[in-house]
C-alpha cells in the first residue's frame, strides 16, 4: 500500500492565499502559486559539499544550499536522493510513478536508469564500503556493484509494510524505519552484516511506532537517534537493541542532521493538537538533556534536514521549497533562516506581456509562464538543459520577446511565446542584458555587445569592450551600455560609434528616466550614481555602499533600486531613499529584477524578482510612495555524394545534401530527443546478372554513376539559382533497390524512425519503451546463387542499443524490430565494421565471407561482440577499459579496427574485431592538413580536476592568444602568447590553485597574412571566441 506523507496524516491540501485587492496603500503581495512551492522530500550531500534535493525532479546545490538549479529527471516523481561517495554516484529513487532508481555517474549532469528499474522509495543511504540500500513500498534493495545490479533484502509484510527511513553507522551498521498497518511490524529493523540477516528490534518503547528519520550519532557510534510519528525522538544507546523513550514529544520528525556539535530535528504537524513541537525546526548541543530550541523557520512542515560541514542547516519543506540558516548560536538556537533560492524562485527577470497583469514571464533556473495573472505556472520543458538559466526577457515593438540564456545564447518567439526558436547569437558567455530601441533593433549584452535588425535572425559587434554588462536604450534611440572596468558608454547612432564617459565603478545595471534626463547606474558595491547630463559625467547618489540588482524608472519619475536588502526609492530624482519593503517578508531579500507596466490594464504596477520569494508585485507604486526551445545537435551520419543527417534534441533532424556547406531542418514528428542515426548505403533487393538491367556495370560503377549524376543535378541547380533562373530541377531517378537510402534514429522512451528516402521524411516505428542511446548497420555474408547478391540474408540489419542493456535488432531495413536483450549495463553507443569483400569472377558483386564485427560499448567498461548480425553477443573483459563509462565506438570502415572513447580521457582501440584491446594516449590530432577555418574545441575532460585538455585549429599562420578567466571577468592565466603555424593545437591547463567553480576561456588569432589596412591591423582580430569550462575538486 502506497502512502503520502500527507496521507498518513489526512492532512488537509494547502489553500494559498488569494491575491489582495488592488487598492492604494497595498503592500507587496505574493503570485500564488508560483513555481517554487514545491516539497522537498528528501535531501544528501557528496564530498564536494553539494546538497541534492528530491523535489518531484532533481535539484542540486553547489554552494551549501544559498542557490539551486535543476539537475534533471524532470517529471519522474523523484522522492528519494542518496550519494556513493566512495564511486562518485548520485542516486534518486521514484515513488508513484514504478520507475525505480536513476544514477549519475558525473554530479547529476546527466541520469540513467539503474538495474533496478521498478519500484517506490523512500530513502537511499551508502555504506562506508560502497554499497549502497534503497527501501520503498516493495522492500529493501541493496547494490554492490554500483548499481548495476540489485538485490531484494527484506520484503514487505502482508500487513501493508512500507520502509520509510535509513541510517548507516561508520562501522556499516544499517538501521532503517518502517511504517504498517499492523500493531507490531513498525519501529526498527536493523543488520550487523551487510543484510545477511536482519532483526527486528522488539523493544518496547519503539514498538509500535512509525519511523520517519534515522541518526547514527556521529560522536558516540553505539548511540543511534531513531524521529517517529508525533511522538518525538528516540535513542539507543546499544546499537539499536534496545530504545529510551522520548522525555518531550514532538511533532512528526521527518529529518535529522549534525554537523559542528548541534543536532537538528525537521519536524512536520503533530497527531495532539496540544502539541506545541511541530511545523519548525529545532536545535540543541545537548540532545541527551532534550533542551531543544525552537529556531525562526517555524509554521512551516519540515519534511526533510541536512547539514553542511559549514555548520549551515537546510531543510525542505512540505510545499515552500528549501531554507537555510548560519546562525547558530551556543545553545543551539538558529535565528536567522532564509528561504533559499529553489526552481523559479531566482527570478532574474519579469516581463509583463501585454501590461495587463495576466501574462507573465518570469526567468529563473528556467523559463516559467503564467496567463492567469499567476494563478497557475508552467515551466517551459524546452528551457530545461542543465545549468542554464533565464537571465534577461525584454520584448520589442513589433512584439519579438527575447530570452537570454546562460549558456543556450538567445531564444527568442515571435508568436507571444507560443512557441520558441534558438537565435544565432551564441557567444559562449552568459546573456547578461537584452534591450530594444525605438527602430527595432534588439541588443544583448554577453561581455562584447552584440545588435540584431532583424529580429534575432544574426547579429553583428556593436561595442568590442571585452566586459559589457548592461545595455538601456532612451527613448531618442540614445543608447547606454554598463561595463566591469570601463565604466559607462553612450551611442547617438544605434550602436554603430561609442564614446566613453568613465564611471570608476562595476557598474551593473542602468535606467533612463526619459522624461527629465536622468540616467542611473547602479554599482556592484556602492550604490547608486546618476548624470544630469547626458552621461558625460555622474554623481553619486546617497544610496551607498550597496550591491544594485536591477534599476527601473516609473512614469511619475520614481526610481526603484533592487538591492540584497530589499527595494528602496527615491521620489526625488536619487537626492534622498527610503525603504520600499512594506510586506517583504524575510525570504524576499534578494530582489534580482525589478520591471515597471507603463501601459496596459495594470500599469503602475512594479513586479520584482527575488532570490527568496519568487515574483512579487507592487501596485499603484507611484501614489504609494511551452515552445519548441533550442536545438541541440547530438549525433549525425553521412551517406555518399554528399548526403547526411543529423539528429538531436526535442526530435531536431537536419538534412545536408551538399557535405555540411548547406544543412535544413526536417519534419521528424516527434519531440523526443534523438539521440543516433545511421544511414544504409547498399541496396537490400538482389540485383540482377552483368549485362542485363545493370548495363554491364558492377554495384560501385552503378553507385559512382549516380552520385555523380547527383551532384551534376546538384551544380545546375545552383548555376540557375545564380543566373535567377526558376527552372524546375528534375527528378532523382533511385537506385531501385529498397534499401539503398534507409535510415534509422533512435532516442529516448524507445523512440525509432525510419525514412527510405535519404532523410527526406520520416515515419515511426516501434521500438519498446527503454531509452536508445546508439544504433548501427550490419550485414551478413551473401549467398552467391548465379546473381551478384541473390537472397542476401541479412543484409538490412540494424542493431539498436540502450539503457539497462537493452538491444534491439532489425532484419528488414529497420521496418520491425525484435528485442534481443532488455537487461545489463547500459549501452551508450554501437557500431559495425565492415565485411571483406570477395570478388566472384561474372557477377556484378560479390558475396561477403568473415562477417565484419558489431560492438557496443557502455557503462562500468562495458564491451559486447556479435559476429553473426546482432543476432547473439558475446561480453568482452579488458583491463584497457576497467570500469570506466564507455560513451561512443566507432570503426575506421575496415573489417577489424575499432575506437572507443570514454570518461576521464581513455581511448581504446582494438585491431582484430572487438576481441581484444588496448589503451591509447588521449593526443590531439596533428593531422599535417591545415584545418579549414578558425575552431576553438570544448575543453576535455570537462568538468574537470586539476587538469583538462583545450585544443584549437588554425588554417593560417597566426597570432594566437588563449587566456583564462573567472566568472567576473578576471584574467586568471595566459595559456598561448605567440606565433603559431597552422593546423591543429592543443595546450594543457591546470587548475590546482583555483577554487572550484566556472571558468572561461578565450582565443583571440590574428593570421600573421592579414592585409595591411584590414580589421587585424586595426587592432582587431580574425578570431574570438570563449567557452566555459567547469572546475570540481
Amino acid at each position: 500500500m502506497m502512502m503520502t506523507k500527507r496521507g498518513l496524516f489526512r492532512i488537509a491540501a494547502v489553500v494559498l492565499m488569494s491575491v489582495l485587492p488592488h487598492i492604494a496603500g497595498a503592500q507587496w503581495a505574493s503570485t500564488p502559486n508560483a513555481p517554487y512551492n514545491k516539497p522537498v522530500n528528501s535531501l544528501a550531500k557528496n564530498s564536494l559539499g553539494w546538497i541534492y534535493a528530491a523535489s518531484d525532479e532533481v535539484y542540486v546545490s553547489t554552494d551549501d544550499g544559498f542557490s539551486w538549479l535543476r539537475a534533471g529527471l524532470y517529471g519522474e516523481k523523484i522522492n528519494a536522493v542518496g550519494v556513493d561517495n566512495l564511486n562518485n554516484i548520485v542516486y534518486a529513487g521514484s515513488y508513484g510513478t514504478d520507475k525505480g532508481i536513476f544514477k549519475s555517474t558525473d554530479y547529476g549532469v546527466t541520469w540513467t536508469p539503474s538495474g533496478q528499474t521498478t519500484g517506490n522509495f523512500w530513502a537511499i543511504a551508502t555504506d562506508p564500503g560502497g554499497n549502497t540500500y534503497a527501501c520503498g513500498a516493495e522492500g529493501v534493495y541493496k547494490t554492490t556493484d554500483n548499481g548495476i545490479s540489485w538485490t531484494g533484502q527484506l520484503g514487505p509484510s502482508t500487513t501493508g509494510e512500507e520502509f520509510l527511513s535509513l541510517g548507516i553507522s561508520s562501522e556499516g551498521y544499517v538501521y532503517m524505519g518502517s511504517f504498517s498497518t499492523g500493531s507490531n511490524l513498525s519501529g526498527i529493523y536493523l543488520t550487523y552484516d551487510g543484510g545477511i540477516a536482519w532483526y527486528y528490534s522488539d523493544s518496547p518503547n519503539i514498538i509500535p511506532q512509525t519511523v520517519w528519520s534515522i541518526l547514527p550519532d556521529p560522536v558516540t557510534s553505539s548511540v543511534i537517534w531513531a524521529g517517529t510519528q508525533s511522538n518525538g525522538v528516540y535513542k539507543s544507546t546499544d546499537y539499536g537493541v534496545t530504545w529510551e523513550a522520548p522525555a518531550a514529544a514532538f511533532g512528526t520528525v521527518y529529518g535529522l542532521a549534525y554537523s559542528g556539535g548541534v543536532y537538528y530535528i525537521g519536524c512536520g504537524p503533530s497527531a495532539s493538537p496540544t502539541s506545541n513541537r511541530s511545523n519548525a525546526v529545532y536545535a540543541t548541543t545537548n540532545p541527551t538533556a532534550n533542551t531543544w530550541a525552537l529556531s525562526r523557520l517555524s509554521g512551516k512542515a519540515i519534511w526533510s534536514i541536512t547539514a553542511t560541514s559549514s555548520s549551515r542547516a537546510v531543510a525542505g519543506t512540505s510545499g515552500s521549497g528549501a531554507f537555510f540558516s548560519d546562525d547558530v548560536n551556543t545553545s543551539g538556537l538558529t535565528n536567522a533562516w532564509t528561504q533559499s533560492p529553489f526552481s523559479g524562485q531566482i527570478a532574474w527577470s519579469v516581463l509583463d506581456q501585454n501590461g495587463d497583469g495576466q501574462n507573465l514571464f518570469a526567468g529563473g533556473s528556467q523559463l516559467h509562464r503564467t496567463t492567469n495573472g499567476g494563478g497557475v505556472w508552467t515551466a517551459d520543458p524546452f528551457f530545461l538543459p542543465l545549468f542554464t538559466q533565464v537571465f534577461r526577457l525584454a520584448q520589442s515593438a513589433s512584439g519579438i520577446i527575447y530570452a537570454g540564456t546562460l549558456d543556450e545564447g538567445i531564444c527568442a518567439s515571435d508568436n507571444s511565446g507560443g512557441s520558441w526558436t534558438q537565435r544565432t547569437l551564441d557567444p559562449g558567455y552568459g546573456i547578461y542584458s537584452i534591450t530594444t530601441d525605438n527602430a527595432g533593433n534588439a541588443f544583448a549584452a554577453s561581455l562584447y555587445l552584440y545588435k540584431s535588425g532583424n529580429g534575432g535572425q544574426s547579429w553583428t559587434l556593436s561595442l568590442n569592450d571585452p566586459a559589457v554588462w548592461d545595455v538601456a536604450a532612451g527613448s531618442d534611440g540614445t543608447l547606454y551600455a554598463s561595463t566591469i572596468y570601463n565604466g559607462i558608454w553612450k551611442s547617438i547612432d544605434g550602436g554603430q560609434n561609442w564614446t566613453n564617459a568613465p564611471l570608476n565603478e562595476f557598474t551593473r545595471t542602468l535606467a533612463i528616466d526619459n522624461t527629465n534626463a536622468v540616467i542611473y547606474a547602479g554599482t556592484y558595491d556602492n550604490g547608486v550614481y546618476k548624470s544630469l547630463d547626458g552621461g558625460l559625467s555622474w554623481l553619486p547618489t546617497p544610496l551607498t555602499g550597496r550591491s544594485i540588482e536591477s534599476l527601473v524608472v516609473d512614469n511619475s519619475g520614481n526610481v526603484y533600486a533592487g538591492t540584497l536588502s530589499g527595494v528602496f526609492k527615491s521620489a526625488n530624482f536619487g537626492q534622498s531613499w527610503t525603504a520600499f519593503d512594506n510586506g517583504l517578508d524575510f525570504g524576499a531579500i534578494v530582489t534580482k529584477s525589478l520591471y515597471y507596466n507603463r501601459t496596459g490594464a495594470q500599469a503602475g504596477r512594479l513586479y520584482a524578482g527575488t532570490s527568496g520569494s519568487g515574483l512579487l508585485y507592487f501596485d499603484n507604486v507611484s501614489g504609494n510612495g511551452g515552445g519548441t526551445g533550442e536545438n541541440t545537435l547530438i549525433n549525425s551520419a553521412k551517406l555518399g555524394g554528399g548526403i547526411g543527417v543529423g539528429v538531436g534534441s526535442n526530435g531536431y533532424i537536419v538534412q545536408t545534401v551538399n557535405s555540411g556547406r548547406d544543412w535544413k531542418t526536417l519534419v521528424s514528428g516527434t519531440d523526443k530527443t534523438l539521440n543516433d542515426v545511421a544511414i544504409f548505403t547498399t541496396p537490400s533487393a538482389s540485383l540482377q546478372q552483368r549485362g542485363q538491367q545493370t548495363g554491364g556495370l558492377t554495384t560501385g560503377e552503378i553507385f559512382k554513376q549516380r552520385f555523380g549524376s547527383y551532384r551534376k543535378d546538384a551544380q545546375r541547380a545552383a548555376a540557375r539559382k545564380a543566373k535567377g533562373t526558376t527552372q524546375s530541377e528534375p527528378a532523382q531517378s533511385p537506385l531501385g533497390t529498397s534499401g539503398f537510402g534507409s535510415a534509422v534514429a533512435v532516442g529516448v522512451g524507445g523512440t525509432i524512425l525510419r525514412s527510405t528516402d535519404n532523410g527526406n521524411t520520416w515515419a515511426s516505428v516501434s521500438g519498446g519503451s527503454a531509452d536508445l542511446m546508439g544504433v548501427a548497420g550490419v550485414s551478413l555474408s551473401a549467398a552467391g546463387k548465379g546473381n551478384a547478391a541473390e537472397s542476401v540474408q541479412g543484409f538490412g540489419s540494424a542493431v539498436a542499443v540502450g539503457v539497462g542493456g537493452t538491444i534491439l535488432r532489425s532484419t528488414d531495413d529497420g521496418q520491425s524490430w525484435s528485442t534481443v536483450s532488455s537487461s545489463g549495463s547500459t549501452l551508450n553507443s554501437v557500431a559495425s565494421a565492415a565485411a571483406p569483400a570477395v570478388v566472384r569472377k561474372g557477377y556484378g558483386v560479390s558475396g561477403t565471407q568473415g562477417f565484419g564485427s558489431a560492438v557496443a560499448v557502455g557503462v562500468g567498461g562495458t564491451i559486447l561482440r556479435s559476429t553473426d548480425g546482432g543476432a547473439s553477443w558475446q561480453s568482452i573483459s579488458t583491463a584497457a577499459a576497467g570500469a570506466t563509462n564507455l560513451q561512443k565506438v566507432i570503426s575506421d570502415g575496415s573489417a577489424t579496427n575499432f575506437t572507443a572513447v570514454g570518461t576521464d580521457g581513455l581511448v581504446i582501440r582494438s585491431v582484430d574485431g572487438g576481441l581484444t584491446w588496448n589503451a591509447l594516449s588521449a593526443v590531439a590530432d596533428d593531422s599535417p592538413y591545415a584545418p579549414l577555418k578558425f575552431t576553438l574545441k570544448q575543453n576535455y575532460p570537462n568538468p574537470f580536476n586539476p587538469n583538462t585538455l583545450i585544443s584549437y585549429q588554425l588554417p593560417t599562420n597566426s597570432e594566437v592568444q588563449l587566456k583564462i578567466f573567472d566568472v567576473l571577468g578576471r584574467e586568471v592565466q595566459t595559456l598561448v602568447s605567440e606565433r603559431k603555424a597552422a593546423g591543429n593545437h592543443t595546450v594543457s591547463f591546470n587548475g590546482a590553485r583555483l577554487a572550484s567553480g566556472i571558468y572561461f576561456y578565450r582565443l583571440t588569432a590574428r593570421s600573421s597574412g592579414t592585409p595591411s589596412g584590414s580589421r587585424a591591423n586595426s587592432g582587431q582580430s580574425d578570431f574570438v571566441q570563449t567557452k566555459k569550462m567547469l572546475l570540481i575538486k
